[in-house]
């Protein structure tokens, strides 16, 4: 048990920087919480992200907002493209663990729609190009991650599912990398 759900540990998070900015991590993480509860950006948006920005070590208010804002703006991106409709009416599990021989995972989304079965995992990375965003897909490891996934998804569920990797900030724009 404490392999498969090891200790959290406490970070502080002291920043030198003049101008506030979030750990690109830790925005991430913002990003990815919010998506796991599917709460999105509204008046309460700041006040929903705070804790778990405390959670994560933040502890500069000016940070801490500053976090929260380059969340809502990934988050806005998300929601003003065209696959949010089919995501918020798709049947949709959120942070699906799975366990497989050569590795355990986290699916970021698992939905359904008529068209079938669905793997998401949402990346946050910072690129500047539909081919930066390729070459961080092959360097990190995303392609086969979601591979995995959709191998566990194919044992469990019986169902062959398609993988998706959607980028939240090439260039400012929202990329989905069908895989």
């Amino acid at each position: 048990a404490r392999e498969s759900d090891p200790p959290q540990r406490v970070w502080r998070i002291v920043s030198k920087a003049k101008t506030p900015r979030a750990p690109a991590w830790l925005v991430g993480r913002l990003v990815h919480e919010a998506i796991h509860r599917w709460h999105f950006p509204d008046d309460d948006f700041e006040n929903f992200l705070t804790p778990f920005a405390l959670e994560s070590g933040l502890t500069d208010p000016k940070e801490i907002h500053a976090a929260i804002q380059e969340s809502r703006h990934l988050l806005e991106r998300l929601r003003a493209h065209p696959l949010f409709t089919e995501l918020d009416s798709a049947e949709r599990h959120h942070e699906v663990r799975n366990d497989l021989p050569d590795g355990r995972g986290i699916i970021d989304l698992l939905y359904r729609t008529d068209a079938g079965w669905f793997i998401i995992d949402f990346k946050t990375d910072e690129v500047r190009s539909e081919s930066e965003a390729q070459s961080a897909i092959s360097q990190n490891g995303y392609d086969r991650q979601v591979a995995r996934y959709a191998r566990a998804i194919s044992d469990q569920l019986k169902a062959q599912a398609k993988t998706r990797l959607i980028f939240l900030n090439v260039n400012h724009r929202l990329e989905i990398f069908d895989l």
